[in-house]
């Protein structure tokens, strides 16, 4: 056997560094099992995350709740509606400026985590509300996408610092 064994390191070197170089070569990908088809359609959301959505103010007359899980409702209720398969959901957070929070995605449960009234508002510097820029920024977010193809929803309270871009 001391005379294979020479032999058979080389050989089990040389396909362990074969195994690692292949490894290394290969980039892995994330396969999207659940959506069959391509977005034919988007739900485009601007969402206002200022301080002033926190107020407990909103909702049936009976139970109040804060203005941000109420906005979460309704968009959960259009949401619900919609077709996930054919559906992507992408959202604009939106308060002293705007930054894409989501993008085209299909899973309910990450946009129900992001309507749960979670306060953003922490991420953004003090100041006014800039509806316009976040209207702008989801505009910016869906040029690439086909004519006609998408939906703008705009939820905010409607305290904001005047309606030009900037």
């Amino acid at each position: 056997w001391t005379s294979v064994a020479g032999p058979l390191r080389v050989i089990g070197g040389g396909c362990a560094t074969w195994g690692l170089l292949i490894l290394a070569a290969i980039d892995p990908e994330v396969r999207d099992d659940e959506p069959e088809r391509e977005a034919s359609r988007h739900l485009l959301i601007a969402l206002d995350v200022s301080p002033s959505m926190q107020l407990v103010d909103a909702g049936p007359e009976v139970e109040k709740v804060s203005r941000a899980d109420w906005a979460g409702q309704l968009v959960q209720g259009v949401r619900d509606r919609l077709d996930s398969a054919s559906t992507r959901v992408s959202l604009v957070a939106f308060y002293t400026d705007a930054r894409p929070v989501l993008k085209e995605t299909f899973d309910k449960e990450v946009v129900s985590n992001v309507l749960d009234g979670l306060p953003m508002y922490t991420a953004f510097p003090s100041g006014p509300t800039r509806l316009a820029e976040g209207v702008a920024t989801a505009l910016e977010q869906a040029k690439p996408w086909m004519p006609e193809s998408a939906t703008l929803l705009v939820v905010s309270d409607g305290d904001s610092l005047g309606l030009s871009l900037i």
